[in-house]
């Protein structure tokens, strides 16, 4: 090693020494040894206690003269603004539910400032309002009245059914949002339960009576399938529920569907369970699509089950797949490249959707500490087995 070399060695390991002194932080050569095995104590997962008080970016790049243009933004020339970060419902497939638990939320006043201050060096016509809980603050309402006071847009993401009122989507349609987006996941009712997401049909149904009696005629539902123990007749249910959305509740206008599969993710109580594979995943969705076509104005958005089974294998796998991610990076990112470089270690996209970890078997993140612990996940993991009567 010449002096050049050495030089740069210790700077950037001077550099590294630096990085993980920061609460948060993780370096593979300070808390690894080459054989991948972790040294050292646990890390603690950061997450701001006071959101109202930090530090946010006025100033955003924002497009000028890209209007009607293939480079126009699909929010048009809009300023995005966090509400919220983290969510306490604790739905055991989200990952923002466990792993950012409990949600905090900027104040009124904190997001007005914001508003007031980003008018000042920023050319915009909406205001984009984003956040993984942004309903449950109580103060929507208000903050929409004053975005469009002061004579902007508004968009927001979707919502849960049972946060809405009327005041809301009255401020929302006043903001000129067209489309309201829910997440339902599933069409039956005791696997939405199971899966903590703890809406009755009815209280779904009943905000959508509100959204439609409101003004809106765009629907947008964000469905989940190929959970953990679902039988078939979960596909029915979904399917008589989306048919009684249409037939009482939005019986003209469009309703977008975008129905994915169920992916596994690091750091919930669903870490230890298996996905369905390719094959049978391609079959849910023919017959998907061959039943929700027959609900008139219905738009059914697919997602491909190759890229779902890719997301899992980077949310799950260790270090050991580092010849896989590092393959992909220097080539092309296609499911035609995936297939080869896991080929490369004897594995494929099915192997790679069964497999699982046990609840008595160290995981890769067990090294990280997060405001839910292991065994909350375990317990709560083995609760839904025993609702849904799994084998």
């Amino acid at each position: 090693m010449n002096l050049h070399s050495l030089s740069v060695f210790r700077f950037r390991k001077e550099r590294i020494e630096e990085l993980v002194s920061i609460p948060g932080i993780i370096a593979y050569s300070h808390h690894f040894t080459d054989e991948g095995k972790w040294i050292g104590g646990k890390v603690s997962s950061v997450k701001l206690k006071d959101l109202s008080n930090s530090f946010y970016p006025l100033k955003q790049i924002i497009p000028e003269g890209v209007k009607g243009t293939k480079n126009e933004p699909i929010f048009g020339k809009a300023y995005y603004l966090e509400t919220d970060r983290g969510c306490s419902e604790r739905c055991k497939f989200c990952f923002v539910g466990n792993c950012r638990f409990p949600r905090t939320s900027r104040s009124l006043d904190s997001l007005i400032d914001i508003i007031d201050q980003a008018g000042e060096v920023n050319d915009f016509d909406k205001i984009v309002l984003y956040g993984s809980a942004i309903a449950q603050s109580g103060i929507l309402d208000e903050l929409i009245e004053y975005i469009v006071d002061k004579g902007y847009e508004v968009s927001c993401s979707s919502f849960r059914a049972d946060y809405l009122s009327e005041k809301l989507l009255k401020a929302l349609r006043k903001g000129k949002q067209r489309t309201l987006s829910l997440a339902p996941e599933t069409g039956d009712e005791n696997l939405r339960m199971a899966l903590n997401k703890r809406m009755e049909d009815e209280t779904i149904f009943s905000a959508l009576k509100l959204a439609w009696d409101t003004g809106f005629r765009r629907l947008k539902l964000y469905m989940i399938y190929g959970f953990p123990c679902e039988e078939e007749k979960i596909k029915d249910s979904t399917k008589d529920f989306l048919s009684t959305v249409r037939e009482r509740h939005f019986p003209t206008g469009r309703i977008g569907i975008s129905m994915n599969q169920f992916i596994t993710k690091a750091h919930t109580p669903f870490q230890f369970a298996p996905m369905i594979g390719v094959k049978e995943s391609k079959e849910e969705q023919k017959w998907y699509k061959s039943n929700l076509y027959q609900i008139k104005n219905i738009d059914l958005s697919l997602y491909a089950p190759e890229w779902s089974i890719i997301q899992r294998v980077l949310s799950l796998q260790n270090h050991e797949y580092y010849p896989v991610i590092y393959q992909i990076a220097r080539g092309r990112n296609t499911v035609g490249s995936w297939k080869l470089a896991l080929k490369e270690i004897d594995s494929n996209l099915d192997q790679e959707a069964k497999w699982k970890y046990e609840t008595n078997e160290p995981l890769p993140w067990d090294h990280i500490t997060h405001t839910l612990e292991k065994k909350t996940l375990i317990s709560s993991y083995m609760k839904y087995l025993e609702t849904m009567e799994c084998k």
